[in-house]
């Protein structure tokens, strides 16, 4: 089998980390673009600065790759500030467009895009890849997200790059999720607060699935747009409830709920049936819950260690 040379954008980040060390395991030739060095790349793993605010470094990154796996974004919440919300555009729409352009300039064949299903318009109970995009909250990320993933097609068509999208769900599994610093807690013994009055929900798929959605694409040689997601809309106040009675608290004093503000319905559940029909096997509820406890439980007896502290 002729060598492939897959570059990851954001190697550094949550998902990214992991599929750079997935990829390398799975014998592709993996570069690992990042504004700084991520630690502990794996052996055989390159690494090369990118940064996609700064173009200078979009042609040396991308010498002698066959495939981009682009995840490198800035993400921000419902109201950033001004710096923020200027690098919404000025980095995950233009950036993109120059790495497009660098990508011609260097003979790269393929690009896989990281991109949210966060956007599809939530007055429906499930969307699909041809549901409409209409985000409610969150706008100017999720608005930044839609216009990359139309640019960077529009662009991948116009210089002969095949191209695919995975639209994303709500990631959990990373440490970094809402649902992440739930788990944390209940294992802790402490309480944790739903704000919204509790009508807040989403799809969550778990972050070893991504991973594995993303390898899906790069091996079967993807093309177009594909869900990535559990299949499933759940209620957040559900799974504090499942996480803390996996956590050994009792739901009805470890989760609490916020009844002031304005309710925040989430997102809806997320059609994957079209990934699945590629071989997509996401985790069952039940493991996901039992997994990101099961993280908690590690991460409390690591802190706990007296080499810890070492």
């Amino acid at each position: 089998m002729t060598a492939v040379t897959i570059a990851i954008t954001g190697a550094s980040g949550a998902i990214g980390s992991r599929l750079v060390s997935a990829a390398n395991a799975h014998g592709y030739t993996v570069v690992a673009l990042s504004r700084q060095c991520p630690k502990d790349l794996p052996a055989g793993v390159s690494w090369r600065q990118f940064d996609l605010a700064a173009p200078d470094t979009f042609a040396g990154a991308l010498a002698g790759v066959d495939i981009v796996v682009h995840l490198a974004s800035v993400i921000c919440g419902e109201a950033p500030d001004h710096h923020t919300a200027t690098s919404l555009w000025a980095v995950n729409v233009l950036g993109t467009q120059g790495l497009v352009a660098s990508m011609k300039n260097a003979g790269v064949r393929r690009l896989i895009l990281g991109s949210t299903a966060n956007f599809y318009a939530p007055d429906r109970p499930e969307a699909t890849e041809l549901s409409p995009i209409m985000p409610t909250t969150r706008t100017l990320y999720l608005g930044s997200k839609a216009v990359q993933e139309w640019t960077t097609a529009g662009l991948a068509h116009q210089h002969g790059i095949a191209f695919a999208t995975l639209r994303i769900a709500s990631v959990v599994g990373t440490g970094r999720s809402v649902v992440d610093h739930f788990a944390r807690r209940l294992v802790a013994g402490e309480q944790v607060m739903i704000a919204g009055h509790g009508s807040f929900g989403a799809d969550f798929v778990h972050v070893d699935d991504v991973v594995a959605a993303l390898l899906i694409a790069v091996d079967q040689e993807l093309e177009g747009v594909w869900n990535v997601s559990s299949g499933q809309r759940r209620l957040l106040l559900d799974v504090a409830a499942d996480l803390a009675t996996f956590a050994g608290q009792h739901p009805s004093s470890a989760v609490k709920v916020e009844h002031e503000g304005e309710h925040d319905f989430g997102f809806p559940a997320i059609n994957c049936d079209k990934l699945v029909s590629a071989g997509y096997r996401p985790m069952t509820y039940p493991e996901m819950i039992e997994d990101l406890i099961n993280k908690a439980q590690a991460t409390a007896a690591s802190a706990a260690s007296p080499e810890a502290g070492k």
